[in-house]
């Protein structure tokens, strides 16, 4: 049985993740993805999400945490999935290895279509980041002239 280590990129940026949706009539054609792909031989797992990142999207990535790996059994073959929260150094995603790319908020993984291997992954994703709050500005009481007073003194 073929066995394949997968280096993953959960690139996060402005309270949102960047995914990608696989080019369709390829292996898992159309659905979503976390993009990355297989390490190749004597590659280290972090220099696969830069090299993988660049040649799908064209953007520059620095692997900042590594989550625990996580191996699925499809019919063919196993794979072994290895997620590295990343920062987005530099570059625009470009369509360059997939059909469609977004920016979206943790939560809203679950409304796409992702390969299996991603369901345990996209509840790390969820549970490990923040869900974009609004931010409140609290108004200033102004300040009496007694305060101004005793402030400037």
């Amino acid at each position: 049985m073929k066995h394949l280590d997968v280096a993953v990129a959960i690139v996060f940026h402005d309270s949102k993740v960047l995914v990608a949706r696989r080019k369709a009539g390829g292996v898992l054609g159309g659905y979503w993805e976390f993009p990355g792909g297989k390490c190749e031989p004597n590659e280290t797992l972090e220099d696969c999400v830069r090299r993988e990142l660049t040649e799908e999207l064209a953007i520059t990535v620095h692997p900042v945490v590594s989550f625990a790996p996580i191996q699925y059994q499809y019919p063919d073959r196993l794979v072994t999935l290895h997620p590295f929260l990343c920062t987005h150094d530099s570059g625009e995603p470009r369509l360059l290895g997939c059909d469609e790319i977004r920016w979206v908020e943790p939560q809203q993984l679950r409304s796409l279509k992702f390969p299996p291997a991603n369901d345990k992954l996209i509840d790390q994703v969820i549970a490990a980041l923040p869900a974009k709050t609004p931010s409140v500005e609290i108004p200033r009481r102004k300040k009496s002239a007694r305060q101004s007073a005793s402030i400037s003194a």
